[in-house]
């Protein structure tokens, strides 16, 4: 049976919900293919159902377990489609984008973009030989509350950094094969990345099945702590930096209407690079550095 945002999306385009070769939004412009019809492949056909009137765009849908739907090996037959949005499983994640790139397709994938540094090594190499686009899912990024957060860092009315804490909790998810680090650590790692590159060392100092608890040191000297848990709710959204002058922290749930949500800012971005031939905010280099921090965090422990 399909979900009702599948139901909606077909609605919204004026056409009956069609399968195998033929497409959600007809107007051929720009044809997006999703892989995943899981709660984030359901919620990026709902940011671009938002975005298809604005990029006349085609949207494509392959579910492996809805042979309704268009195969992975159809999608990347398909000539109408220039991007292929991943959202399957994170260990599905290495293998789909590679053979997207190869195919000659613009990627955007979800975090993590890859579980092992080497596999994520190679696929920027790949995306960068081949002139494609390579985009990772780290929503906060694009949220209207990290602008502003990153604005107050750039013109420094927080001082000198003292120290950064970050906090990111879920309820996790039935059947994932990978840790809480891997599962909430990404965003916070890429926010931080992102303002301030790698960091220059870093250690585990508390963690279980449900809880990690970690340390980052940066270049200009301060620590940045994180915490990340799975457990009940209310859930917890929390990147604070303190500085000499003042203490920050970003409001990540916060936008000023639907079309500035962060997923749909995020796969406004990936539709523009896949038009204008640029790199993604969020690109396969950051998605790559934050594998890597994942990796030596969790290497430190075993």
């Amino acid at each position: 049976m399909d979900t009702p945002i599948v139901k909606r999306i077909a609605h919204n385009s004026n056409q009956e919900l069609r399968t195998k070769n033929q497409k959600l939004f007809c107007r051929r412009q720009l044809g997006i293919g999703v892989v995943g019809l899981g709660r984030w492949g359901r919620n990026y056909l709902t940011a671009l159902s938002l975005l298809s009137k604005k990029y006349h765009l085609s949207v494509f849908i392959s579910e492996p377990n809805l042979p309704k739907y268009l195969s992975f090996d159809e999608i990347l037959a398909n000539l109408d489609i220039k991007g292929v949005i991943i959202a399957t499983p994170e260990e599905t994640h290495s293998v789909l984008t590679m053979k997207a790139l190869l195919a000659g397709k613009d990627v955007l994938v979800e975090k993590p973009m890859v579980l092992h540094p080497k596999e994520g090594e190679t696929i920027v190499k790949v995306a960068q030989e081949k002139g494609l686009v390579l985009a990772v899912g780290h929503t906060p990024i694009y949220s209207e509350g990290f602008e502003k957060m990153k604005r107050e860092l750039l013109n420094g009315a927080v001082g000198k950094i003292v120290r950064v804490k970050a906090i990111r909790t879920s309820q996790g998810r039935p059947g994932s094969k990978v840790s809480v680090l891997w599962d909430l650590a990404p965003h916070c790692l890429a926010m931080a990345i992102h303002l301030w590159g790698e960091p220059v060392s870093g250690q585990v100092l508390e963690f279980d099945r449900h809880y990690w608890c970690y340390e980052l040191s940066f270049l200009d000297g301060f620590v940045f702590q994180g915490n990340v848990a799975w457990g009940p709710s209310p859930y917890q959204r929390e990147f604070q930096v303190i500085g000499t002058n003042k203490s920050v922290k970003m409001e990540e749930n916060h936008a000023s209407g639907v079309l500035a949500s962060p997923l749909v800012r995020q796969c406004e971005d990936f539709i523009q690079c896949c038009l204008t031939r640029r790199q993604p905010l969020s690109d396969g280099v950051l998605g790559f550095k934050v594998v890597k921090t994942l990796w030596k965090l969790q290497k430190g422990v075993e």
